[in-house]
């Protein structure tokens, strides 16, 4: 009786054999044309490998090789006897190749519990001649001996080498047992293009092949490396030619270097083979300008390559940072330190391009990036200031002051004032009035601000302020918070916040009471205010001062004697205790 049966296959593999190399060209994918840098950078990654070529064949065959065995009492006697008997059950194909050879092996238990199997396999066989001859040619006319022949995924062999080469090998086949139940198989292919690594493959490198220097900087020198191969010698040439002199040699150059900041490629060529070259950079650099990197800001500052930072009052202050630009643009990196030579301020770490100055005081520094006789200057300004709350003499005495002009008292004297509060448009009085007259001077830091930056600055003011009115809170006039109460919003006269050539700007003020009798409510028997105020000074926005501080406290009283009406006037520095027990006058 014979049995029927079958075998779960599994997924069938493929691999190369004898080895799984693969030669690949060396590609480079740059945008537009190539510096001559960036040509050097490519040469420098090639291989002394050409190809693709081809071996030559002599002759082929395949070898096919099958056995079938049932009946067995184990499963190691079927295998035995399988190895046993696949090398005699053999067929050869002439003139054939194939790429699945390889195998496929498999044991199974029939119902009857005797044991089977199945072996067959591929194997292919070339005779082939690695090369006609050990001389390699390029296209160009280049002669180059050839040292060894890498053929695909076969190996490696010396030219003009016959060699018969048999493959796959088996031993996977027979080195172990299938699992019972499954096939086990393997698939190869091979690969005998030939690539030839060449001996004495003429070439010319230049040292250095990049070189960085400053304008005027004279004579430098380029050399043939030691490894080079320059048949009949060299012919050397530098492009552009304008700026620079080229004296060659036989093994070296020497360019000197005058005035014209630009790349130069220097070139050696073969005598022999013009296209047989080597290529070096030489960037002629000057300083184009300093530019601003971080920490501060040119918004209304007038002079070109000048940047104002307010003072940082943190415990670790920050930096305004700066840049030399160089012409040629370079990457920083390429650069050794001290490349640029700096006057003002102080090194960045890892940035030898960059300077810096501390934001901790107000200063004014200028940073000087030079190289080679180019140079450029660069700024920064570090401004503070302070407010000095003037409540005696008079405006006068600051000649380019505000005005009071006709406002409270009509005089420019500063201090607690008393004068006449009238209806509009009329010379009816209404009351007596004060008001604390104060000017507010902001002194800017350091000297000679004015002359860079004439905008954005403002004296600001907050209030605090408990007013009664009649006996009870003002609720319009009430408020425990610090609010905006600044000049700008309500007497614009009274500003001058140009800096003149004092470095100074100018704020007036001058809180009253009266019995008032505006849109926010009708005073009818009494009026107190107890003020606090402080002050600062911004520059575009950013606050550039500490706080000045100073109160004013007033009382008003209905009399029918002007005169004794104007209770308390006084105007102070400091913000003191509000007073208790207010407020001082009862409800009519």
């Amino acid at each position: 009786m014979v049995s029927m049966w079958c075998l779960a296959q599994s997924g069938w593999s493929q691999s190369s054999y004898h080895t799984n190399r693969a030669f690949n060209k060396v590609n480079f994918s740059i945008p537009g044309v190539p510096t001559a840098y960036e040509v050097y950078n490519m040469a420098g990654q090639l291989t002394m490998v050409v190809g693709p070529t081809n071996v030559i064949t002599n002759s082929f065959y395949s070898k096919e090789y099958m056995s079938v065995v049932l009946g067995h009492e184990s499963s190691a006697s079927a295998w035995s006897a399988l190895l046993a008997g696949y090398p005699a059950n053999n067929c050869v194909h002439s003139n054939k190749f194939y790429d699945n050879a390889g195998w496929i092996k498999g044991l199974k238990q029939t119902t009857d519990g005797k044991w089977g199997g199945y072996i067959w396999a591929m194997q292919n066989t070339v005779n082939f001649t690695t090369s006609v001859n050990n001389v390699w040619i390029s296209t160009n006319g280049v002669t180059n001996s050839i040292s060894k022949v890498l053929v695909g995924t076969i190996g490696d062999f010396l030219p003009m080498e016959v060699h018969t080469n048999t493959g796959p090998s088996l031993e996977g086949l027979t080195n172990n047992p299938p699992s019972g139940g499954s096939l086990d198989n393997m698939s190869y292919t091979a690969n005998f293009t030939a690539y030839y690594e060449l001996t004495n493959m003429p070439a010319i490198w230049i040292v250095p092949a990049l070189t960085n220097v400053c304008v005027n900087f004279g004579n430098v020198n380029f050399s043939l490396s030691e490894n080079s191969i320059a048949p009949g010698g060299v012919d050397w040439s530098i492009t552009p030619t304008s700026g620079v002199t080229l004296t060659g040699y036989p093994s070296n150059a020497i360019v000197n270097v005058g005035s014209i900041a630009t790349s130069y490629v220097i070139r050696a060529t073969s005598y022999d083979n013009t296209n047989i070259f080597g290529l070096a950079v030489l960037n002629v650099l000057k300083v184009e300008s300093v530019e601003l990197v971080s920490g501060a800001t040119n918004q209304n500052v007038i002079p070109p390559s000048t940047w104002v930072a307010v003072k940082d009052t943190n415990a670790t202050p920050g930096y305004v940072t700066v840049k030399a630009v160089l012409n040629p643009d370079i990457y920083e990196a390429n650069l050794p330190a001290n490349f640029v030579t700096w006057t003002g301020g102080e090194a960045v770490d890892g940035h030898h391009l960059q300077r810096r100055v501390s934001k901790g005081s107000s200063a004014h520094t200028q940073m000087i990036a030079g190289c080679g006789g180019s140079s450029a200057t660069g700024d920064v300004w570090v401004v503070w200031s302070y407010i000095e709350i003037r409540m005696t003499g008079t405006t006068y005495q600051t000649p380019n002051s505000a005005r009071f002009e006709d406002e409270y008292d009509g005089t420019e004297d500063l201090g607690s004032k008393l004068y006449n509060y009238y209806y509009t448009g009329t010379t009816n009085i209404i009351s007596r009035a004060a008001a604390g007259k104060v000017a507010p001077i902001g002194k800017l830091e350091p000297v000679g601000i004015f002359e860079i930056t004439t905008n954005g600055w403002i004296i600001e003011r907050d209030i605090i302020r408990h007013d009664y009115k009649d006996g009870a809170v003002w609720q319009d006039r009430w408020c425990d918070d610090w609010t905006n109460d600044s000049t700008t919003n309500f007497y614009p006269p009274f500003t001058k916040f140009n800096p003149d050539n004092y470095d100074q700007i100018y704020d007036l003020d001058g809180p009253n009471i009266a019995k008032f009798q505006g849109i926010s409510g009708i005073v009818t028997n009494s009026c107190e205010k107890y003020d606090h105020f402080r002050q600062w000074i911004t520059w575009n926005g950013t606050k550039c001062s500490d706080y000045s501080l100073w109160y004013w406290y007033a009382r008003w009283k209905d009399n029918t004697n002007l005169n004794l009406q104007i209770e308390l006037m006084e105007v102070g520095l400091g913000n003191p205790d509000f007073p208790t027990n207010m407020p001082y006058y009862s409800p009519p």
